[in-house]
């Protein structure tokens, strides 16, 4: 085995010690090193153990090591001042500054950085950074985090205004600074404008914020307009609502059911400390919309355990749910049940229309027919059974109607073209 590979092998040996901060094991292969006479000295081994030693905690070690170096080289110090500054130790780190012969714009951002986070010291983190001979992006976002953590909103707005480039860390640091200082409508603005850049913990941010201030609307529509959602959005948008009345958690469940997304509107509904009728309804059309019978069924049942009577609309949609997943009988227990059993209900041409849609599309034309007869030929459930002759091939009941001359407001465009297509359609298939 080569030299060349066996140093490569000792450090990844020891870059692994380092990231699982396995304190014992490197101190091994340290000794192992001391004891050899082909790689005790070598400085970029070296270099690695004072960065393992660093990540470790043990900055003793991490000191020696650098001290017996003959010769450290830009490395060396850079990585000696890491090791004190991830550490905490600022006025060692300090002092290994002072002491560097050159000093790189990473050392200065490390600097910089450490000056923000573990001082607090805001003033002395602004000399440094303006006495940089040099700023990269690193710098600039470094400086603007400083303001961040001390809710410095002026001065990181002037920043942030003046800096010659950005990226997504910047804009969410600027974000930070509104966000948690109170500055909603500025956050707002700042959250727009990043679109469609932004990111999940940009999203969570304004939306914990409006959450916090009970601005539920405001949540809300951070919450939709956000590309990906995770627990701490869920979580944020729950504690909103819980915080308000009813009124704005149906307003939240319309949202999600309007949009089509039946998963996020049950989140809600489940969620809710309250649930009326207007919550069931909401419900019950979310799931007519996705042809969900057995799931619209199972809501209607427990609407009417917890002691909510059903309504015009409640049976519209279950009506809705049943036709379109094809369980006509099912429909049509439910539409006699709503006569019978539901008499204070007003049978409305919204059932009636769907019921004839149901049987026409189950090829049952003329029970439909008969159905749009005793409701008094309402156009839309007449439409809808032209539609079934159609599908169904059915022109002697087409012709019936034609005969009758769709006296209005039957007489329409749309109709007359339902029947032109039912005469091809027939046509195409003798």
């Amino acid at each position: 085995m080569s030299n060349a590979w066996q140093q490569r092998d000792l450090a990844s040996a020891i870059q692994l010690c380092g990231d699982a901060r396995d304190h014992a094991a490197g101190s091994r292969i340290h000794a192992a090193i001391a004891s050899s006479r082909r790689w005790n000295g070598d400085r970029y081994l070296a270099n690695l153990l004072i960065e393992m030693y660093g990540k470790c905690g043990n900055l003793g070690v991490a000191r020696a090591v650098f001290d017996n170096l003959g010769s450290p080289n830009r490395f060396s110090w850079t990585i000696l001042f890491a090791a004190y500054a991830r550490n905490g130790k600022l006025e060692e780190a300090r002092r290994v500054f002072e002491e560097m012969p050159e000093r790189g714009i990473v050392v200065w951002n490390s600097l910089l950085t450490t000056l923000a986070a573990l001082s607090g010291d805001v003033d002395r983190a602004k000399s440094l950074f303006d006495a940089l001979p040099a700023r990269g992006l690193v710098t600039w976002n470094a400086m603007l985090a400083a303001y961040a953590r001390a809710g410095h909103i002026a001065p990181g707005r002037a920043l942030f205004d003046a800096m010659p480039a950005r990226d997504l860390s910047s804009w969410n640091i600027l974000l930070e600074i509104m966000a948690v200082n109170g500055s909603l409508e500025e956050a707002a603005m700042i959250f727009m404008a990043m679109l469609p850049e932004h990111c999940l913990f940009s999203g969570n941010l304004v939306l914990s914020s409006y959450a916090r201030s009970g601005f539920v609307d405001n949540a809300l529509s951070v919450f939709s307009s956000m590309l990906e959602v995770d627990s701490v959005s869920w979580n944020a948008l729950l504690g909103a609502c819980a915080r308000s009345d009813e009124v704005s958690w149906n307003t939240i469940l319309a949202a999600y059911a309007q949009a089509g997304d039946l998963t996020s509107a049950s989140s809600i509904f489940l969620g809710a400390p309250e649930r009326s009728s207007i919550s069931w309804n909401t419900m019950l059309a979310s799931t007519s919309s996705f042809a969900c019978a057995a799931q619209a069924m199972e809501l209607f049942n427990e609407m009417a355990i917890e002691g909510h009577s059903p309504d015009q609309l409640s049976f519209s949609s279950l009506l809705n749910a049943c036709s379109h997943a094809g369980s006509i009988d099912q429909s049509l227990l439910l539409f006699h049940a709503m006569a019978r059993d539901h008499q204070e209900l007003l049978i409305e041409s919204q059932h009636v229309t769907t019921m004839v849609d149901a049987l026409g599309r189950a090829g049952r034309t003329l029970a439909a027919q008969e159905l749009a007869e005793d409701d008094g030929r309402d156009a839309v459930a007449v439409r809808s059974l032209l539609g079934a002759c159609r599908i169904h091939h059915d022109v002697e009941l087409s012709t019936r109607l034609a005969g009758e001359n769709f006296s209005p407001p039957l007489r329409c465009g749309s109709n007359f073209s339902l029947l032109a297509n039912t005469y091809s359609a027939t046509a195409a298939v003798l």
